[in-house]
This record gives C-alpha cells, sequence and structure tokens, in this order.
C-alpha cells in the first residue's frame, strides 16, 4: 500500500489509529464495523491494517510491537517518504504514552462510532448517487440499507441478554479504574468512568490539596490527568505541586520540619510492657501531653500497628526530619525523574477568578484535544462553586445546572470528575460536617456518585491531622462514621503521609 499526503483533518483518524495500537478493548469494540475505507488519511489507513491484522491473529492490541511491524514492513517494501511518515508518528506517540498506560478507550470509541457513522453516509451518497445517474436503483437500494446497518450498530443500542454482553461486564479493563491507597481507598473503594465526585469542607480546611493529591495520585497510576483552578495563579499551582512531588522544604536553606507520625497510646502513658517497644519513658506527664521539644528522648512506636497486634490504641505524635532546599536544580532533577516514570500526563489550566463557566471548559478541552492529542480519564475542577453560570434564573437553579452540567461531562467524556464545594458557615465550628453542612443547595448531593467530607478539629490541625468521610455513595452503602485519619506535612506539600481507619469523634 503506497501512501500519499493528502489535505485531511487528521486529529480523529490519529485519535482512532492511537486506540488501536494501544486498547485491545477498543479494538474489539471497532472490529465488527471496521472499513479501510472510512479513513482518508492514506497513512491511517496503513496503521489500521496492520493493527486489525494483529487483532485478527492475537486478538488484542500490538501495542509496543507495533514498532516491530513497522520495522518488518520497512524492509519488506515501505519507501523513504512512508517510512518517515509512519516512523514520525510512532515516534510522538511513544513519547505520550509511558509503559502499562491506558488511553481513555469508551471515549474514543464514541468518537470513532460517530467519525465511522458520517463517514459510511458520505461513502454511501457519493456511491449511491453515481448508480442513480446509471438507472441502476436496487443496488443503490442496498448501498442504503448497509449504512443502516452501520447506523445501527454505532447507536449504542444493546441487547443485555446477549452472551457478549454478560461476559463484558466481567471482563471490564476499568473495574478498578482509580483506587486511592491506604484507608483512604478502603472508605472510598473504587472509582470508575463516568463518576462525579466532590468533595464537602469549610474555609481554609484543605479542599484544593486535596484535589491536588487526587491529581497526582491518578497521574501515578499512569492516567491522564487535567487540573482546572478557578481562584490560584499558575506560579502558586506549580510551587504546591512541585513540593508535593518532591517534599522539598524552605527556599532559604535546609530546615528541619515536624513530621506527624503514628503512635500508640499505651506508648505514651507508658503502660506498654511489650519488649518490642521503643521507648523506656512515657510521654505524658501527669496524664497531660507535653509540647514538642527537638531534644526530648521520646519516640514514637509502631509495633503494635505494624504487626497487627491485639491492644494497638491510635494515638500520634511527631518527628523531627530535615529536608533539603526547595532549589531549581534539584526540583528540575526530581521532576524529570517523575515525568520519565510515570509519564507527561498532567495538565493546568488558571482561569481568572470569577470568570469561567463549563462552556469555557468544554472549549478548552476540545483544543487541548485538537492541539495535543490529550484526552484526559481525570477532570478536575476546582471548584464548582464558583463556576460562572451558563444560564439565567435565579442563584438555585443555576448552581443545580452547574452541578448537573459536570455531571453530564463525566459521563460524555468516560472520565472521572472531581470538584469541591464550600460548607455552610455553621460547619466552620463542628468536628465533622454531615449532609446537611452543604451551603446554597442540598440538591448538589443527587448529582454526585460520591460526595466526601473533610474533618479537622483545632486539635487535629495542631496535630497536622485530617478526617475524610463518605457523606453519599450512590454505588455502595456508606458509614459516615467511618474515617480515613491522614497525617499531613503542608508546609512542604505533603497532603497524606500516612492513614488508618478510625469512627468520628
Amino acid at each position: 500500500m503506497t501512501i500519499k499526503r493528502t489535505v485531511v483533518d487528521a486529529s480523529i483518524e490519529n485519535q482512532i489509529i492511537t486506540g488501536m495500537i494501544t486498547s485491545s478493548k477498543f479494538l474489539s469494540e471497532i472490529r465488527p464495523i471496521f472499513n479501510l475505507e472510512y479513513f482518508q488519511n492514506s497513512f491511517a489507513k496503513v496503521i489500521s491494517y496492520w493493527c486489525i491484522d494483529y487483532y485478527d491473529q492475537y486478538k488484542k492490541s500490538p501495542g509496543i510491537h507495533i514498532k516491530d511491524i513497522y520495522d518488518i514492513e520497512a524492509e519488506e517494501g515501505l519507501s523513504d517518504e512512508d517510512k518517515e511518515i509512519i516512523g514520525i508518528f510512532l515516534d510522538k506517540l511513544s513519547k505520550q504514552y509511558v509503559e502499562g498506560q491506558e488511553i481513555n478507550s469508551d471515549y474514543v470509541r464514541d468518537n470513532a462510532f460517530e467519525y465511522f457513522c458520517k463517514r459510511s453516509l458520505e461513502i454511501s451518497v457519493e456511491q449511491m448517487q453515481k448508480l442513480l445517474a446509471m438507472g441502476r436503483i436496487a443496488e443503490a437500494e442496498a448501498i442504503l440499507l448497509n449504512h443502516k446497518k452501520v447506523a445501527y450498530q454505532t447507536s449504542g443500542w444493546f441487547n443485555p441478554f446477549e452472551h457478549k454482553e454478560i461476559l463484558e461486564t466481567f471482563l471490564e479493563e476499568d473495574d478498578d479504574f482509580f483506587i486511592l491507597p491506604g484507608a483512604l481507598g478502603h472508605i472510598v473503594g473504587k472509582m470508575e468512568r463516568d463518576w462525579f465526585i466532590a468533595v464537602l469542607a469549610p474555609f481554609k480546611r484543605g479542599k484544593s490539596f486535596f484535589l491536588q493529591e487526587i491529581a497526582v495520585r491518578a497521574m501515578f497510576q499512569k492516567m491522564k490527568v487535567v487540573f482546572i483552578s478557578l481562584e490560584m495563579k499558575k506560579k502558586n499551582l506549580k510551587e504546591r505541586l512541585y513540593r508535593r512531588l518532591t517534599a522539598f522544604g524552605s527556599k532559604y536553606q535546609e530546615d528541619t520540619f515536624l513530621y506527624p507520625a503514628f503512635d500508640c497510646g499505651h506508648n505514651q502513658d507508658g503502660s506498654c510492657d511489650m519488649r518490642e517497644r521503643t521507648n523506656h519513658i512515657s510521654l505524658l506527664r501527669d496524664g497531660v501531653m507535653p509540647e514538642f521539644d527537638i531534644d526530648m528522648e521520646y519516640r514514637v512506636c509502631s509495633y503494635c500497628r505494624d504487626h497487627h497486634v491485639e491492644g494497638y490504641k491510635l494515638k500520634t505524635w511527631f518527628e523531627p526530619i530535615l529536608r533539603p532546599k526547595f532549589d531549581f536544580k534539584p526540583t528540575k532533577k526530581a521532576i524529570k525523574a517523575i515525568e520519565t516514570m510515570y509519564g507527561d500526563n498532567l495538565r493546568y489550566m488558571s482561569y481568572p477568578r470569577f470568570t469561567a463557566g463549563l462552556s469555557d471548559i468544554r472549549r478548552d478541552l476540545y483544543l487541548l484535544e485538537q492541539k495535543e492529542e490529550f484526552i484526559p480519564d481525570v477532570i478536575i475542577v476546582d471548584y464548582a462553586d464558583i463556576l460562572k453560570p451558563d444560564t439565567k434564573g435565579d442563584k438555585r437553579n443555576q448552581i443545580d445546572d452547574i452541578w448537573k452540567m459536570l455531571a453530564s461531562l463525566a459521563a460524555e467524556r468516560h472520565c472521572l470528575v472531581f470538584t469541591a464545594s464550600q460548607g455552610t458557615r455553621g460547619a466552620i465550628y463542628k468536628s465533622d460536617v454531615s449532609q446537611d453542612d452543604l451551603a446554597e443547595w442540598i440538591g448538589k448531593l443527587g448529582h454526585v456518585d460520591i460526595f466526601l467530607g473533610l474533618n479537622q478539629t483545632k486539635a487535629n490541625k495542631k496535630s497536622k491531622l485530617l478526617r475524610v468521610n463518605v457523606l453519599v455513595h450512590r454505588h455502595r452503602e456508606s458509614d459516615e462514621s467511618l474515617q480515613a485519619m491522614l497525617l499531613q506535612q503542608l508546609e512542604v506539600g505533603q497532603f497524606s503521609l500516612d492513614s488508618e481507619l478510625m469512627r468520628g469523634e
């Protein structure tokens, strides 16, 4: 097959062949309606043919083996120009995707079905016009019937009683699409594509830090992530991210920071008589917790926690840790190492305060897709309550529309959407937030799949602790009193150093 340079908007075709190379699930879904003639770009026809041929033999996508196929085909007759076009595409693809990374195949599938249906119609119309001009009515009608078959297959209708539909339920690649580590992962559970998740907290409780942690954890799972800030400047966003990824300290010098650590109440009051105990002294003085002193001999003990020994009593204390200076060269080195390991998979957008609505976000997501071929698996909006309404009406209806549109964004793009919401003034003085603490419109609860709460008393804040609970979960039972206690050191950007399950205060 010879490749010819044609003037074609190749973005959708590039997206489709990227899916064919990287996703077995995507290939299996488009195989029944695949037709080389749907592609207008000649090089896309060549690569798609390779992928279909590989799938028919091995029932999976070629993945990294596409390079082997290219090398063999290049030796067997591809021209120098053909080699250049395909070589450039495959080189670009290898830079975009690290090993083990999945694509948002559901979103690409929807785009592919729409494109195939459009191309089928264009080809059918052209062929029918020629046949009708020659008076070959029956043949023209047969082409129309064939297009109707393609249109039905791409329409989205399915029969839940068919064997393949039952089987797919148990073979989904995205069954454990996104899981948070530790106690937080335990209370939240697995999260899936198309879900809309929000977090509730009063002022200055750490909503933006939480959303950033979601972005980083998703990136570490080799997902493509978009973070949209509606109030922070570009400089602040970058600095906060770099601190999270490096845990470097002060900009001026090496410095020692207090890190919270899990301890045992029996260690603190001296009642532990186990030989594995770290201390021979107690922390409490006449039952009172002292202020931390870097020179004190007392040390935390985690033996019973680490070895699941019965009788462990959850407490926390501090450990002083020296952190490097937050400087350009070590930061750049650390960031480049993370990029090499997890990929170039995070994009930020910072809008001026109170200027952006959902229409602006949709537009910029489309531009990102067209310009960089970047299709997110996770979209984070910090935060929904300050989005500019795209509709007129009273404030409550505008808020309701914004939350509905965020939920629809998750469904349309087959990704996870995260946002945050401000708690009421009264929530500031409560130890634990609840559903009643949602500001402005309780109806937000109806539009989310999961609503989380961030809880922190003054004593928690002093101890560098945050407690997270599940307020609403659409897909399983939730217990508001069951919480994940997180250890934090936000001075060096660390939202969750470690975690444990506990009951609410």
